[in-house]
């Protein structure tokens, strides 16, 4: 037979010719055909029996599975076996279910593998197209567990072996349960097919699809097929052997079984593990790699490390490159690894850089043997070993924090009137802990934590401390110890007991803060350029202002102070509480999160579990829920608790019942048509923050409003500013349209009294008109720095008499008519300073670039003697500058914006998708809250995701919004009204929790420690001092509304104790239109027979309303609720005095009905109105 083809890289056909007899070789097929389709026996020899398994397809599964769970139940019984070989020479494949079933017999539940390395390509006939998308995924583990079989695998292949006959030995392979042996690959035929069955029993198939590996390009088995861990080579003497009727390849893999016993029992005391805790022990180096085609030792193992961190990030050194990531890891042995960011060096020619971190993203499984790691990859059937890098290089060392430096405390502590009574130095101290940007990397860039410690007032104080932890993220502790009055007076509680420590966060308050106010500055300047101006400003007076902003932000840190911002997280602010707490030298230590603040207690829990001894967390948030998704609903959840709060209550209960129902009602009629006022209500005192000064219209967006006032108002300690206990009455009065309710409401709230602050008198001559909004905040800042700084000659310290210099510069600069685009540019460039670092040559650089040659001079020489608390002190001094040049954030002052975003891109916009909304809104009680529907939410959620996109791409492990369990004592306090953080979400956290405590306080908002003075810290104090005994929470038990009721003669639903609400009374007439009254007027009508409306028994109404008539639908219940929906009307030309519009248009707003004496009344809720109806019957005709 002559045989053409067409060789790879040949275009000339080549002539084969096959002679049939030349060589008398047997039929190959038939040798390896048993008398059964499926077969087994046990292979006995001098030294091990091995239990042997063949099969020619997977097909047929009954008897396959019966015949295999024999054969498995065969070896459980046998005294000794080395090992198993499976024989697939000559399998044909067939079933990939089968093969699935088969495979799961050689993994226990303990140790159960998942299968989702596959992607598949489909022809997919509306596309006209191959469609690429995920194989199916299993999760496979022994279907009878007690015929599991977890013993050495050989399989042997031939190139017969095809399509299931090929992913059955793949994946056994590449999962590490088997080894493969044979002298050829499999055929290469692994592709999803399809069959023809035609006459005669004649089968055609063809391939319908294609293998890639998951992610990637790369085809799976086509045209490769399975090759052979151990090949037999084809020689002459094996093709005599075969002729003589032995089998050298079965010999090959008996003999394989022989060695990795004789391993086993070499190694008896070096089992493989799989702890996940042992990856952590060490960075490792890569020493060599060994796949089917190539083995290789690394020349340089020193070059090419990786090291697992204890918080599922990773980082890579690859020669001259490094990359960060994560890893998930657990101990059945597998591990997947995610790289994340990484250096694009171009290393030498023989480096293998790229090959190292290509191939790591490929891992699926670890294991540790004899104290070397071993990592397989998924793709190739490789194998990495990694040597410990204490064994082969000098010792990484761990960072050790060195000790605190005690500092004169900041201004804004020891001038703070809560401090008043406080002696630093003696009640408490002011110190800085310096601490690496990135822990894996901390001979590079520092930051400097600030933190206040307030001994204890007690005797005898407990060694371990409480530690607070700031909300956000991007707030200040430091701020709010010198701020919040109730905040100070229950931590003082604890302080009886032990010390407190406050810290401000990386990047926060003035640790290293990073402050996007002079950032803002500058776009101010930017848009007064001639060459970009305009498109800033078009940027600017968009919808999303807030991107280009924070993105401009980000980037000038990024690229002008060197700001690492992949190291501003939860995960890093873990080891910075470790590292703080060993250099205060507190080994165990209590925590007291507010807020975010509550998130990282949760993670510290998780990190720390050996020195945490107990928490408190006070508006507690899940680390397992989305904050973006669930903010965009927030005020929902108080109207839940306030209604079930109502229904506990009996007054409360009867005078509003039904409530939750009711206000459904009430959103879903305002949302459809808003109460439009004919006069404005006009809001007082602290309402006008949240209302506005003036209300046009009562809607949905009212009630959110309504719950964003009380948010921010304690009922319980600010009764005169509450106006939760009204809420329910302010429904009743909605419904009821009665609007001189909420008037003089609204007219009767005080407001706060104001803050003494500084007054700083500007000239008028000194007066500046700012250019534009942008730059105002900036021009007002240095006016009133000029008027607080004291002359150069006068200021007391090197470090004022800097500032005041070059304040006093600028000022003189603007005053003398130069551009202020200029000028603002050079004020931003001195906010930025701070998040540069500490060293004076930022100071003299800043004075050569800005300043006169001769005033640069001067300033220089200053900066020579200042020590490092001047610099320190400069530093600070310059972002509040920066602080107060932010263009109306709307955020608290030292909050960092900066912060708050790469904390949220990291943890919840990256880790989370826009389907968060869906399921926030599908679970809301309320979801009329929603501006915009779902699609509206998911809308911010991409917003969000666009300025995320200015960010570092950090990455945090997805384990990281696992929810997070401990049996750590924890308190959980928790204001039952509070909206940030809803009851709901801490009942969550509390849920994984075994040992918590939760406290309730019905009145409070968010954070009640800083709501209510002393409650919160008396229950905290008793549970610090004995985490696990009983509390007495009475004081919380107080905290209870007391809903204002209707006012004598006013009722739920309009009617008196007399009055009837009955639904089926509605039809039993038509009604004649009488009268109507309403807070503005009140008349009769003089034709009642020309107005008239009709309720039908099947839900229509027929209106008359003098020469006009219409039809519609109305909705009534026995609790006395009525809606009308006017359907199509007439619109003729009534006479002047007809009142036809007027009847048809008010119908339209009737939201409650009653009949007195006969008489039926239609209460409006627009206006406050009622008409007054009497019975057809009576009146006409």
């Amino acid at each position: 037979m002559t045989i053409e083809a067409i060789l790879p890289g040949d275009t000339e056909a080549q002539s084969f010719t096959m002679t049939p007899g030349v060589y008398p070789l047997p039929d190959r097929t038939a040798l390896h055909i048993p008398p059964m389709f499926i077969s087994y026996r046990m292979i006995t020899g001098e030294e091990s029996t091995v239990g042997y398994l063949t099969w020619l397809g997977f097909t047929h599964p009954v008897v396959t599975m019966a015949v295999l769970e024999e054969f498995l139940g065969a070896l459980k019984a046998a005294p000794s076996i080395d090992g198993i070989i499976l024989d697939l020479r000559g399998n044909v494949g067939g079933w990939a279910d089968l093969y699935f079933t088969i495979a799961s017999y050689f993994f226990n539940a303990d140790n159960p593998v998942s299968m989702n390395w596959v992607d598949q390509d489909r022809y997919d006939a509306a596309e006209g197209d191959l469609v690429r998308g995920p194989h199916r995924k299993f999760l496979l583990s022994a279907p009878q567990p007690a015929l599991y079989y977890g013993g050495p695998i050989v399989i042997l292949v031939d190139q017969n072996c095809g399509s299931s006959c090929e992913f059955f030995p793949q994946f056994l392979q590449t999962t590490g349960r088997a080894t493969v042996v044979g002298q050829y690959s499999t055929a290469g035929a692994g592709g999803p097919i399809n069959q023809v069955h035609m006459p005669f029993d004649i089968t055609f198939q063809y391939t319908q699809g294609r293998f890639f590996f998951a992610g990637t390009d790369e085809l799976n088995l086509e045209g490769k097929g399975v090759v052979p861990d151990v090949r037999v080579p084809v020689t002459l003497e094996s093709v005599e052997a075969v002729m003589q009727g032995e089998d050298p390849v079965l010999e090959a893999g008996i003999q394989e079984l022989r060695k990795v016993a004789a391993q086993d029992e070499e190694t008896t005391t070096s089992e493989r593990v799989t702890r996940t805790i042992e990856l952590t022990t060490n960075p490792w180096l890569w020493t060599s790699f060994t796949d089917p085609v190539q083995q290789f030792d690394v020349e340089t193992p020193e070059d090419y490390t990786i090291t697992f961190n204890g918080d599922g990030t990773l980082n890579v050194n690859a020669d001259c490159n490094t990359a960060s990531g994560s890893y998930t890891a657990d101990d059945s042995g597998s591990l997947s690894i995610e790289i994340g960011p990484m250096t694009m060096a171009v290393c030498p020619p023989d480096s293998r850089s790229d090959e190292f971190l290509t191939k790591l993203g490929f891992i699926s499984n670890f294991f540790f043997e004899n104290g070397v790691l071993y990592l397989d990859t998924m793709t190739d059937g490789g194998t990495f070993r990694l040597a410990s890098a204490s064994e082969h290089m000098p010792a990484v060392a761990a960072f050790v924090p060195g000790p605190p430096e005690i500092i004169a405390c900041p201004e804004f502590v020891t001038t703070s009137p809560l401090f008043a009574a406080e002696v630093e130095g003696q009640s408490y101290e002011c110190g800085i802990l310096e601490v690496p940007e990135n822990y894996s990397a901390f001979n590079g860039r520092t930051l400097e934590l600030v933190y206040i410690r307030l001994f204890s007032t007690g005797q005898t104080p407990a060694s371990d401390p409480l530690l607070y932890l700031s909300g956000g993220p991007g707030g200040s502790a430091l701020r709010e110890i010198t701020a919040y009055v109730s905040l100070k007076s229950n931590l003082d509680l604890i302080r009886q007991s032990r010390d407190l420590v406050f810290y401000d966060q990386r990047g926060t308050g003035i640790s290293s803060p990073l402050n996007c106010g002079a950032a803002q500055a500058a776009t101010g300047s930017l848009i007064e350029s001639p060459e970009i101006g305009e498109k800033l400003s078009a940027l600017e007076s968009g919808p999303r202002a807030m991107v280009f902003d924070v993105g401009f932000c980000t980037r000038t840190y990024i690229e002008e102070a060197g700001v690492d911002l992949a190291h501003y997280n939860t995960l890093v602010s873990t080891k910075d509480i470790a590292s703080l707490m060993s250099a205060l030298g507190y080994e165990q230590f209590n925590l007291y999160g507010t807020s975010y603040g509550t998130i990282l207690s949760q993670a510290t829990l998780r990190a720390l579990p050996d020195r945490v001894r107990s928490a408190v967390m006070d508006g507690t948030a899940p680390i397992s829920e989305s904050a973006t998704a669930g903010s965009y609903i927030e005020q929902n959840e108080q109207y839940v608790r306030i209604f079930e709060q109502c229904a506990a209550d009996p007054a409360c209960n009867e005078a509003y019942p039904n409530l939750a129902e009711r206000f459904t009602t009430l959103l879903n009629q305002l949302q459809e048509t808003p109460l439009v006022l004919e006069e404005p209500i006009t809001p007082t005192g602290r309402l006008v923050r949240t209302f506005g000064s003036s209300m046009a219209q009562i809607d949905v967006p009212f009630f959110r409003k309504l719950i964003d006032y009380n948010k921010n108002v304690s009922y319980y300690t600010q009764k005169e500013f509450s106006i939760v206990e009204q809420v329910p009455r302010i429904i009743l009065a909605v419904e009821e349209g009665d609007l001189e309710y909420i008037r003089t409401l609204f007219g009767s709230i005080p407001d706060l009294p104001a803050a003494a602050e500084p007054v700083f008198e500007v000239p008028d001559e000194a007066s500046i008109v700012p250019d534009n909004d942008y730059i105002a905040p900036t021009i007002a800042t240095l006016l009133a720095e000029a008027q607080q700084v004291p002359a150069v000659a006068n200021a007391s310290t090197p470090a004022e008499q800097w500032v005041a210099l070059v304040i006093n510069n600028l000022v003189a600069r603007l005053q003398s008519g130069e551009a202020q685009a200029d000028v603002v540019l050079d004020t931003a460039d001195l906010g930025i300073l701070p998040a540069k670092g500490r060293d004076p040559q930022l100071l003299i650089d800043y004075a050569n670039e800005h300043l006169p040659e001769a005033l640069a001079a001067q300033a220089n020489a200053l900066v020579e003697p200042m020590s490092p608390a001047d610099i320190r002190a400069t530093m600070w001094h310059l972002n509040e500058v920066a602080d107060a040049m932010r263009f109306s954030t709307g955020l608290a002052s030292s909050f960092s914006q900066e912060i708050l975003f790469a904390t949220n891109c990291a943890e919840d916009l990256k880790l989370n998708t826009a389907d968060a909304v869906d399921e926030v809104v599908a679970a809301a009680a309320y979801p009329q809250f929603a501006a915009g529907g779902v699609e509206g939410g998911k809308e911010l959620f991409a917003f969000y995701e666009l300025l995320c996109s200015f960010f570092p791409d950090t990455i945090i492990p997805r384990s990281f919004i696992e929810p997070v369990a401990s049996d750590i004592p924890v308190l959980l306090l928790q204001g039952d009204l509070d909206v940030n953080t809803p009851t709901l979400a801490a009942r969550e956290v509390a849920s994984h929790l075994t040992n918590n405590t939760f406290v309730l306080f019905g009145t409070e908002g968010h954070v009640v420690a800083a709501l209510s003075a002393t409650c919160p810290g008396t229950i905290a104090t008793q549970f610090l001092n004995d985490p696990t005994g009983a509390l007495d929470v009475s004081c919380a038990e107080a905290y209870v509304i007391d809903f204002v009721l209707p006012e004598s003669g006013a009722t739920t639903t309009s009617t008196t104790a007399d009055s009837v609400t009955s639904a089926i009374e509605l039809t039993t007439n038509p009604w004649l239109w009488q009268s109507f009254t309403d807070p503005v007027e009140s008349f009769e009508l003089d034709n009642p027979e020309a107005y008239t409306v009709a309720f039908n028994s099947d839900g229509s109404v027929n209106i008359v309303a003098d020469c006009n008539n219409a039809s519609g639908s109305y909705t009534a219940s026995d609790d006395g609720s009525l809606s009308i929906e006017i359907g199509p009307s007439t619109l003729a030309a009534c006479p002047p005095e007809s009142r036809s519009e007027a009847f048809i248009q008010k119908l339209g707003f009737v939201s409650n009905f009653f009949f007195e004496n006969g008489i039926l009344y239609l209460d409006t809720m627009a206006d406050g109105g009622t008409f007054q109806l009497a019975s057809a019957s009576e009146h006409m005709p």
